[in-house]
């Protein structure tokens, strides 16, 4: 039996859970918008903002002076583990910064 909340189609609250990349240049963040935007999570164009598809939100915050992009998820569907979605985000990175 699901929990009430889950029968009714709400979503659980999560706690923000955020992450800091380094060595993340600009033609890396471009690379990953692509990739993104394939994966239909399209990331706004510019240095920061919100980022909302799918069942998920959060924000993002690039500084490239300091090569480093701070990615934060504020909401998942209840089924996905965070563990997942962070995996998923650490190969497209990943796969990001190759040449």
């Amino acid at each position: 039996m699901r929990p009430p909340c889950l029968a009714l189609g709400y979503k659980q609250p999560m706690a923000s859970d955020s992450r800091t990349y380094r060595d993340v240049t600009r033609s890396t963040l471009e690379k990953l918008r692509a990739a993104l935007a394939q994966a239909n999570v399209p990331l706004p164009p510019g240095e920061s903002g919100n980022i909302s598809s799918r069942g998920f939100s959060g924000s993002f915050q690039f500084d490239a002076g300091a090569q480093t992009l701070q990615l934060t998820i504020d909401q998942s569907p209840p089924l996905v583990p965070k563990a997942m979605v962070w995996g998923a985000i650490d190969k497209a990175i990943g796969e990001a910064r190759k040449d």
